[in-house]
């Protein structure tokens, strides 16, 4: 059995100040677009597949531990 232990210093989270306000989905939307407006072709295939790799490392982490 796994035994899970936590700092409460390290999850606490910083209060948000009451006069900010977080960005909304379609603005951070805009901005992502913005910034892969700027990556060449061999970026984004370099950044698909790193994507593809991450996932399936991931995908087959899940399994295993769920195997266990």
């Amino acid at each position: 059995m796994l035994t899970i232990e936590h700092m409460t210093d390290v999850l606490a989270k910083p209060a948000i100040a009451h006069n900010e306000t977080l960005p909304s989905d379609d603005v951070i939307s805009r901005r992502v677009e913005r910034i892969r407006a700027q990556w060449s072709e061999a970026e984004r295939v370099a950044r698909k597949e790193e994507a593809e790799r991450r996932l399936e490392a991931l995908l087959d982490t899940l399994m295993a531990d769920h195997a266990a």
